[in-house]
């Protein structure tokens, strides 16, 4: 065999090598992207949870204050609050912004534990 012969297997092989090298470096590189991208994902799902239940936490204390004052109101002028439909509208409010707020608290807890 030739020396250039040689020479160009030599290189073929090297070539070869670094192309299987780069190739899987690629893949480990995908790989690690894949990775970050479903954390960066659930971080923002967590965010945005959280977010939702602030939120959903300043509606509860503003429907209990408004319902709040809505009972005093009624108290003052001694009339029975079980007969004002708004008193009774805002029972079911307070009571669905209750429930939607341990919802979200719960859904907060399984992605927790998810992570």
């Amino acid at each position: 065999m030739g020396y250039w012969k040689e020479v160009r297997e030599v290189l073929g092989k090297g070539v070869h090598l670094a192309a299987e090298g780069i190739k899987e470096g690629a893949e480990g590189v995908k790989g690690g992207a894949e990775s970050v991208f479903e954390k960066t994902k659930d971080s923002m799902a967590l965010a945005k949870l959280n977010k939702d239940l602030k939120s959903m936490q300043e509606e509860y204390q503003e429907t209990i204050a408004e319902f709040g004052d809505d009972i005093y109101d009624l108290y003052t002028k001694k009339k029975d609050v079980y007969e004002v439909e708004s008193v009774k509208s805002l029972a079911a409010k307070v009571s669905e912004k209750e429930k939607e707020c341990k919802r979200l608290e719960t859904e907060i807890k399984n992605f927790d534990k998810k992570s």
